[in-house]
């Protein structure tokens, strides 16, 4: 079940970030620079934040972020008291590191991988923490350094080698006085106080703790002050100060619970357990030790159930069998109810989610065959309209187009023979209309041929259309677009229409000497600009004729927008065409 979850949130994952954006990386970057105390105060938060970063981090093959994020992900799960979760990111952070020969980051983590193997095997855990060490000292890194020499003398301390100990966490403790790592010093503190306390000097180690407080009264988390509480408690708990050592572990108990500390809340129930059993008060210390069970249970360290059973042999010599077989009577029936309840919502959970993703996948295979049905139907449509008008432009071509070639031939062959100079004239304007009027025809049917075209091939036709004037008006064409563009027969001819007849009414109305048509880029538009230096005319008061109204319907045709302004220096036309 965990698993399926896991891949759905892949999925999900994959839909909305494919690939590995800017935000990603600030993301990644962020989760990187999480300060310690951050870590450790509020693991639970965090854990989630780091493996959805890991996964970011190795779409786009970032090692030194994912074992960045690996190092950050392992400290949690330490904090925690969740080892075998801490192993496997540690690991991973380490091997990712030694592939890039990153000497920097190794001396972190060989020091933090050498800490966590003291309790399961001290040789190795020395080797690792003089390789740290080596690094640490060899590349100058003093910060990391601080680490080092607090973590190898709780090892040297574990070991016996109390002076040993002593001589690096003093070590430590210069280096972070020098640094100023007003988060580090305490830690320091506490452990010097911690070796003293060993070594019987228990008023040097209150001392420490005293300096310890003050800098932890500072910190905003409450990490730090749940460690000195228990230290403070280990301290009258030596020197047989039962009631403040209580006082001090229920303090430490309460904030570790708030951080979710789970180690260092099994830790105090322990003590508090040894406590109140000193005092006679067997209860309270069945209690406490049953706590502390279900803690150590929780995290795989199951140590005390030979003294468990003691305490409830004593706590029976108190009448308490009958309530205890009952309350675990009650327990096993509530346990079995919530068993099988857990199964069942689970059972239901797996068959929503199958019939979920039948479903989905049900409605996207419908919505494929519709859409390739739409596709189907649309291809068919534009052929059986590129059909017609193929079918109606071979029409105009071979009847009208000829008719009006004979019609010129017609009327050259009268001008020639009529000697009539007026007749002649009036035959020669309707030679030159029919010439125009089977241009235009030329014109339409290259447009209605074609399924579509490019803007170049619409730029040239103008090109073309501008030679075939004969008037004095500059006519400047540019097609300022870098890259083709493809339009549609209907926008083809519609553009087409909206230049020529701008430049017809330039030279019927507006007294220009030229006129300037471009193609402009503008976003996800093209811009068709015509502008010429005429007189101009007031639009507000205008009356506005078929040109302007069949312009402005044309470029509407075209799916642009239209827009004319006009004074005194001249008129500007504008068609805003989308791209598609």
């Amino acid at each position: 079940m965990r698993n399926l979850f896991y891949y759905i949130l892949v999925f999900i994952f994959s839909i909305y970030s494919p690939s590995l954006g800017n935000e990603d990386q600030r993301k990644v970057d962020s989760l990187i620079a999480t300060p310690y105390d951050l870590i450790v105060s509020e693991p639970q938060k965090m854990i989630p934040l780091f493996i959805e970063g890991i996964s970011t981090a190795k779409i786009s093959n970032d090692k030194y972020g994912t074992a960045k994020l690996y190092s950050n992900l392992a400290l949690a799960y330490s904090s925690m008291g969740n080892y075998d979760d801490y192993r496997d990111a540690e690991i991973n952070s380490i091997k990712l590191f030694e592939e890039l020969g990153n000497e920097i980051e190794l001396t972190a983590e060989y020091g933090s991988f050498g800490y966590h193997l003291r309790r399961t095997n001290l040789p190795r855990s020395k080797y690792y923490m003089l390789l740290a060490i080596k690094l640490g000292e060899k590349n100058n890194l003093l910060k990391d350094l601080t680490a080092v020499y607090d973590n190898y003398g709780t090892v040297l301390e574990l070991d016996g080698s109390l002076d040993s100990a002593l001589f690096y966490y003093e070590k430590g403790l210069q280096l972070k006085y020098k640094l100023s790592d007003s988060i580090g010093i305490p830690y320091s503190l506490n452990h010097l106080a911690t070796i003293h306390a060993s070594k019987g000097n228990i008023d040097k180690a209150f001392d420490y703790m005293a300096e310890s407080d003050s800098y932890r009264a500072k910190e905003k988390n409450n990490y730090g002050r749940a460690e000195n509480a228990v230290i403070k408690g280990e301290l009258f708990y030596a020197v047989g100060k039962y009631d403040l050592a209580i006082s001090k572990f229920n303090e430490s108990l309460y904030l570790a619970k708030l951080i979710g500390n789970k180690h260092m809340a099994q830790y105090n129930y322990e003590k508090l357990s040894n406590i109140y059993e000193i005092k006679k008060d067997y209860e309270k210390a069945f209690i406490n030790l049953k706590n502390h069970k279900s803690y150590r249970d929780s995290i795989l360290n199951i140590e005390t159930n030979n003294r468990i059973a003691e305490l409830e042999i004593k706590f029976e010599t108190e009448k308490k069998d009958k309530e205890i077989s009952e309350s675990k009577l009650q327990l096993n029936k509530q346990r079995n109810q919530i068993l099988v309840v857990t199964v069942l919502v689970i059972l239901l959970l797996i068959g929503i989610i199958v019939i979920y993703q039948f479903q989905k996948f049900k409605r996207r295979q419908i919505r494929k065959e519709l859409e390739l049905k739409n596709q189907l139907d649309k291809v068919e449509y534009e052929n059986k309209i590129s059909d017609e008008k193929l079918r109606i432009s071979r029409e105009l071509h071979d009847n009208i187009g000829s008719h009006l070639t004979f019609m010129i031939s017609s009327i050259d062959n009268l001008t020639y023979l009529n000697k009539d100079g007026e007749s002649n004239s009036k035959l020669n304007s309707l030679s030159n209309f029919g010439r125009s009027t089977l241009n235009e025809l030329r014109q339409t049917i290259w447009a209605m041929k074609k399924s579509e075209s490019t803007l170049s091939e619409l730029v040239l036709r103008l090109n073309e259309f501008k030679k075939q004037l004969f008037t004095d008006l500059e006519i400047q064409i540019n097609n300022n677009i870098r890259t083709e563009i493809i339009l549609t027969s209907t926008q083809t001819l519609n553009l087409f229409r909206v230049v020529q007849e701008a430049i017809q009414n330039c030279i019927k109305y507006a007294s220009a000497s030229k006129i300037n048509i471009n193609f402009n880029p503008l976003n996800k538009e093209f811009v068709l600009s015509i502008e010429d230096n005429g007189k101009g005319f007031d639009i507000s008061s205008a009356q506005m004729g078929n040109g302007i109204s069949n312009m402005k319907y044309r470029c509407k045709e075209a799916g642009g927008h239209f827009e004319i302004l006009s004074n005194k220096n001249g008129t500007k036309i504008f068609c805003n065409v989308n791209i598609k």
